[in-house]
């Protein structure tokens, strides 16, 4: 039975039950006075005479058939939960009075909990009852053991801390930088007192041991989060940043970037992209490509693959996480070779990549550079003399590139990209030696 409350249709509102009594009697008024009438004629001529729709009508009728009375709906009345007015910083204060009961090897219990809460101005005022719910949201249970009840984290939680010091082990034995950021500080690193201070631990490798976090006071707030989450991201790269060269077809980044490989073979490694348009002479699947037909391809997008995609005239380019991968594990830089719209998919995951922007001396330059090819009809040049207007432009704009390289001579730009590669690949053991 529907028992949402019945509304007119006209004004939306609800139907006191006084009105639904009067509709109820009308039809039965209607209905007694000619016995050879329909039901339906009858429920049409009701809602034409008491101004409602005949849903209205129908509902009326079949309530009263089935609960024998018409009666308002009860409104229940939405009392606030003072769980529900503690905001994430209260919890995430309260985790932290927990967990410093445990650091000076006490028994955390209700009444400690709440003397430690009661006694910070900055955390709202709570009972007792409201505290015992809160709890288990922030990862507590509570468990019997003889005739104390002791307060423990739920099994999930020290699961996932588990999997973490695994993962801190492993970046250990990797000689790799281990940054410790504790939970309060992503919520409450502008809350001066609520980012607590571990005074038992004195060293990242003295937290590691004891599986704690070190809680150290956030210095600048929320700024200190963003770097902190920023080097956090870096940790986990499998290997050093990648190198993105992109600019106009017909530019010269792809002979630079021949360049690059043939005098550096063992420091760089280059992804080879995928694309669905058919080999050019001389091209080789795996090598230049990979060549993929577009169900393939399209299905492969689909299922996450790829860290970049485009299309152009007509075919499918994109660059998949495999093939980064591939590179990245063997320890060498990972160069990629992609236009503005897979430049723009790729600033927006972790590869945090070095960006070159390879510019062309002049548009008549770079037609030039393109008609001397002599492998595409003139509608194609013409279109990618189109794109790479706003390549150019959208190059140009501030933000959107580290450096910016004009082609105008060749050994001049390749010294100005060993030179921006050399400043800045963070790996000293992946910087190219005697650039």
């Amino acid at each position: 039975m529907d028992t949402s409350p019945i509304r007119k249709n006209k004004s939306g509102s609800i139907i006191p039950v006084e009105e639904r009594k009067v509709i109820y009697n009308v039809f039965k008024y209607f209905k007694l006075s000619d016995f050879n009438m329909t039901v339906e004629s009858i429920v049409i001529k009701t809602a034409s005479a008491c101004g409602v729709s005949e849903n209205t009508v129908y509902k009326i009728i079949k309530e009263k058939k089935v609960t024998k009375t018409l009666k308002s709906p009860v409104k229940k009345r939405v009392r606030p939960s003072t769980v529900d007015k503690l905001d994430e910083l209260d919890k995430c204060a309260i985790r932290a009075k927990v967990h410093s009961l445990y650091l000076n090897n006490d028994y955390p219990t209700l009444d400690k909990i709440m003397t430690l809460c009661e006694a910070d101005e900055d955390i709202s005022t709570f009972k007792r009852t409201t505290l015992h719910k809160i709890l288990p949201e922030i990862g507590f249970d509570f468990n019997k053991r003889n005739n104390r009840s002791l307060l423990v984290e739920r099994e999930d939680i020290v699961l996932w801390r588990r999997k973490y010091l695994r993962q801190i082990t492993k970046y250990r034995k990797e000689n790799k930088t281990i940054y410790f950021l504790d939970e309060t500080w992503v919520n409450t690193g502008h809350v001066k007192t609520k980012a607590g201070t571990d005074s038992n631990t004195d060293n990242s490798r003295h937290t590691s041991q004891k599986s704690l976090s070190t809680r150290a006071r956030a210095p600048t707030g929320k700024v200190f989060t963003t770097n902190i989450l920023r080097n956090l991201t870096r940790m986990v790269q499998k290997g050093p940043r990648p190198l993105v060269l992109c600019g106009p077809s017909g530019s010269g980044k792809s002979t630079l970037l021949k360049r690059l490989l043939k005098e550096f073979p063992d420091k760089f490694g280059f992804s080879v992209s995928h694309t669905t348009r058919a080999p050019r002479p001389g091209e080789k699947g795996g090598v230049h490509y990979h060549f993929r037909n577009i169900d393939d391809m399209t299905k492969a997008v689909k299922r996450g693959e790829f860290i970049e995609t485009a299309t152009f005239s007509g075919n499918l380019y994109g660059t998949s996480k495999q093939a980064v991968d591939d590179v990245r594990r063997t320890g060498k830089i990972c160069v990629l070779d992609i236009d503005i719209e897979g430049v723009k998919q790729v600033t927006t995951t972790d590869l945090n990549p070095l960006l070159v922007f390879v510019m062309p001396p002049s548009i008549e330059e770079l037609e030039r550079r393109l008609r001397a090819r002599n492998t595409e009809q003139e509608d194609a040049v013409q279109k990618r003399l189109d794109t790479a207007k706003k390549e150019i432009t959208f190059g140009q704009e501030p933000g959107n590139f580290h450096i910016i390289i004009l082609n105008d001579n060749l050994n001049k730009a390749y010294s100005e990209l060993r030179e921006f590669i050399s400043k800045n690949v963070e790996d000293k053991e992946q910087a190219l030696r005697g650039l």
